[in-house]
């Protein structure tokens, strides 16, 4: 262009599978080669294009309303001048009515696959309005089918006026279909104690500091074992939390013995029948939670990703 070059030929030469990503580098597989990979050649992000998706209606709490009705409608109507193929509310309304005879629990990306697959498209849009006083948030993902993994997310902020106010009032309605609630019930039993890979997570106490929250663990395995922990990763493996208005926390700081981490991957070596404590700190809570319905906290040892989930915590403690 003129007297500047803006772009140089380019050869696909094969596709890579990131798998670990680190400070300064990441570690990644050759899925597919189609000449010999050299130093010096680039690495683009392979972006999926979606033309057909579902929508569901967000959740405000344990509820929706005239205003979470709204933002359905609006983006129902955005997408599709944007020339994309979106299912009918009323379809989605009878996949989750379906659904609900054998899933409890909040929508999160593999639930939002399955009802992509029974609905047939490639994405689905899911998401919750949080109620952060004077404004509310819109926070939304967009999961791939097939991968069941968020392909994109998005959050904006909308200023209170009377009549958000208004539509966030009327209208309301339970977040049940099936006779099972897609968002988790108050007062529920605290789970204190999972077995994961290999492992034994028990909750030993959890509080309340400043606006964030902090949980302790004591972490046993039954043999000398490597675990590594990820605390705010990558869309994939990250610690977060989610809680009763359907709002997802991340982690800031995960403490595992003497190491830590505010953000990459990290280990310690675990001796067969010690317990060591590990601490998990998350910022930002919205001072209306009154119960952490999901702490999920991401893992890998002997190879292997795994997940621990805890679920229904109060911390009105």
């Amino acid at each position: 262009m003129g007297d500047r070059i803006i772009g140089y030929p380019e050869t696909e030469v094969g596709l890579i599978e990131i798998a670990n990503v680190r400070k300064e580098m990441s570690l990644a597989k050759i899925t597919t080669k189609v000449m010999d990979i050299q130093e010096g050649d680039k690495v683009y992000q392979q972006m999926k294009k979606v033309t057909r998706v579902a929508i569901t209606e967000f959740t405000y709490g344990d509820e929706f309303n005239s205003f979470t009705r709204n933002v359905q409608d609006i983006l129902y109507t955005n997408l599709i001048q944007r020339g994309m193929t979106v299912i009918e509310r009323e379809k989605m309304e009878q996949v989750m009515e379906e659904l609900a005879k054998s899933f409890s629990g909040m929508i999160d990306s593999a639930t939002a696959a399955e009802i992509g697959k029974m609905l047939g498209v490639e994405a689905v849009i899911v998401g919750t309005v949080a109620d952060m006083g004077d404004s509310v948030d819109l926070r939304a993902r967009l999961v791939d089918v097939e991968k069941g993994a968020a392909i994109t997310a998005a959050q904006i902020a909308v200023n209170k006026n009377p009549t958000i106010t208004g539509l966030l009032g009327s209208g309301t309605r339970s977040t049940v279909y099936g006779g099972r609630s897609i968002a988790p019930q108050k007062g529920s039993t605290t789970i204190q104690e999972v077995n994961a890979g290999g492992f034994n997570f028990k909750l030993i106490d959890w509080q309340k500091k400043g606006d964030g929250l902090v949980f302790e663990l004591l972490v046993t395995s039954e043999e000398d074992s490597e675990l590594a922990l990820y605390p705010n990763h990558n869309n994939d493996f990250r610690t977060r939390v989610f809680d009763d208005y359907g709002n997802e926390y991340n982690s800031n700081k995960i403490q595992l013995g003497n190491f830590y981490s505010t953000k990459y991957q990290f280990s310690n070596k675990i001796v067969a029948g010690v317990p060591m404590k590990a601490v998990i700190t998350f910022d930002n809570f919205s001072p209306q939670t009154k119960i952490i319905t999901l702490l999920e906290i991401s893992c890998q040892a002997n190879n292997k990703y795994f997940s621990v989930q805890l679920r229904n915590i109060p911390i009105s403690k």
